[in-house]
């Protein structure tokens, strides 16, 4: 089954990317199949539990690279490997995602590697947190009130962006 899901982003991607609307990433990705050819971010969680329990660590860990280019690149892990997925998010995943990898895989060398890379120390877990909670915390709550002094605030899921979705135009132009 992952032979059939896995893709690798073509170097045409990334040496071209105006020519393209996927994103380029170095480590092959997990797709849910059917019509899509590109992974989405929220997903990649039950993937990565699959992965792990199929004992494809280098996989996830391949996976997890990725992701930490994303917030690298975007301040966030987009919706999903495409350009026009870049203005809006999911759920804060990527912490969760690393948890199962160390619970299933106790990688040290791997995730100070990642830290030492990232921010130039091994404390880089609170580089990483930071960039996907502050990303949340500005585009997806809501303060709807106060009470006793004190502000209400409310999780949405809503995008950052306006108008048609790229990816249903098609469908959207219809309605």
């Amino acid at each position: 089954m992952w032979k059939q899901l896995g893709r690798k982003i073509s170097t045409t991607v990334k040496d071209n990317p105006e020519k393209h609307s996927q994103i380029y990433v170095p480590n092959p990705v997990i797709v849910p199949g059917g019509r899509f050819r590109e992974f989405y971010y929220w997903d990649s969680y039950w993937t990565i539990e699959g992965l792990l329990l199929s004992g494809m660590n280098h996989t996830v860990k391949g996976m997890l690279e990725n992701f930490l280019m994303m917030v690298k690149t975007y301040g966030m892990v987009p919706n999903g490997g495409r350009i026009y997925y870049t203005r809006r998010s999911q759920p804060p995943y990527l912490i969760p995602m690393f948890k199962l990898y160390m619970d299933h895989h106790f990688d040290q060398d791997f995730l100070r590697s990642v830290c030492e890379r990232e921010s130039g120390c091994v404390s880089c877990s609170a580089v990483i947190v930071n960039a996907c909670i502050v990303h949340h915390w500005r585009n997806y709550f809501l303060q709807v009130g106060a009470v006793h002094g004190g502000h209400i605030t409310w999780p949405v899921n809503q995008e950052c962006t306006v108008g048609k979705r790229y990816e249903m135009i098609r469908k959207e132009i219809v309605m």
